[in-house]
């Protein structure tokens, strides 16, 4: 599966190089100044062209896990780059507040439904990971095997950022 790149950590990465160089030119400067702006300018998430990864997690560094910070917070958990469900897997998407947070209901599919029954029910008692366009939303502890065909996903989202989710499911179709 191909991974998009969110702009604001290209230009982390181009500001970085730049820095170590210890030499900054005008040329570059301007460069640094439209990632910058770009980054700034560019939505939290992509909406049509959505990413939507389910992954393994764990709480602590371990052998072909990367860290990822949850989004919104400095919590930081480690998903491996298995991908047990993705876009193909989704039918659609609300959002709804619960006990005052903003959150994304998603609906699956007949197959994702299955699929995601069977990775519930083989990952009880661990954590799986919730990636949207490269952000990890949140990484819940999978309690039980779930065969209800939808699950929630409850982070740091505004109200804003959950819609966006939300659409970019719904319109993925």
């Amino acid at each position: 599966m191909v991974h998009s790149v969110p702009i604001r950590f290209s230009c982390r990465i181009i500001s970085a190089a730049l820095l170590r160089r210890g030499r900054i030119r005008m040329k570059q400067i301007a460069v640094l100044m439209l990632c910058l702006a770009l980054g700034c300018a560019s939505p939290e998430f992509s909406g049509k062209n959505l990413v939507f990864e389910i992954c393994p997690a764990v709480p602590e560094q371990t052998d072909g896990f990367r860290e990822m910070t949850v989004y919104g917070t400095s919590d930081v958990i480690f998903c491996r780059d298995t991908v047990l469900l993705d876009n193909r897997a989704l039918s659609s998407a609300i959002t709804e507040e619960i006990d005052g947070r903003t959150a994304v209901r998603v609906f699956l599919t007949p197959e994702g439904r299955d699929r995601f029954a069977a990775v519930t029910e083989a990952c009880t008692g661990s954590r799986l990971g919730m990636i949207v366009d490269g952000r990890l939303l949140s990484a819940p502890l999978v309690q039980r095997k779930i065969s209800e065909g939808q699950l929630l996903i409850m982070g740091m989202l505004s109200t804003a950022e959950a819609k966006r989710i939300a659409e970019g499911i719904t319109e993925k179709q």
